[in-house]
């Protein structure tokens, strides 16, 4: 199936990799699932495991995934879109921080995800965090993993406050979502 992205470009959906994942929900069956809490304090050997093998959750409050990675109808054109990352629902001006170390190579403006950063991990890995009502770090700063670099907010087309982020890796984007779910799994054994 094609699907026409925020950019233009059109890609591949490919299914096959969702039915072969067995701790991935499908796209399909996924909004129809109630909002799932985020990581709270007393998951800490979910986060230790994480962290380890790279990318810390990005916020320090528990909030909710109002929209999930994939296909979905657009909250605000009603038109089917694929959403390349997570909404996260957390209250205006709660901290963001970095999910890994790097070099921030966008602060700033960017179209309808408002004040955004996009952070470079290494060659093949980078995080972006949308929507954001302050942005505390500047293009071309190294950042540490955990450090705070922006506050939640709703600029840009966004229906109320909260992070919307995205992991890619090797170019493509990933769901955020199950790539923490599989790496705490495999840490935990």
């Amino acid at each position: 199936m094609m699907y026409r992205c925020r950019n233009g470009v059109f890609r591949m959906l490919i299914m096959i990799a969702t039915a072969v994942s067995c701790v991935c929900v499908p796209c399909f069956a996924a909004f129809s699932q109630p909002l799932e809490k985020t990581p709270s304090a007393s998951e800490v050997s979910i986060s230790q495991g994480i962290a380890k093998l790279g990318f810390l959750w990005p916020l320090f409050v528990p909030g909710k995934v109002t929209s999930r990675f994939g296909q979905r109808t657009h909250p605000i054109t009603k038109e089917p879109d694929y959403h390349m990352g997570v909404d996260i629902h957390v209250p205006h001006g709660a901290p963001i921080r970095a999910a890994k170390a790097g070099t921030v190579i966008f602060s700033g403006l960017r179209g309808g995800y408002g004040n955004a950063v996009i952070i470079q991990h290494d060659a093949k890995s980078s995080s972006l965090y949308a929507h954001c009502s302050r942005l505390h770090i500047k293009r071309g700063q190294k950042v540490h993993q955990g450090q705070v670099i922006g506050a939640v907010g709703e600029t840009g087309r966004a229906t109320g406050p909260h992070l919307h982020f995205e992991i890619r890796t090797g170019g493509g984007a990933v769901n955020p979502l199950e790539f923490w779910r599989k790496h705490a799994e495999s840490s935990a054994q």
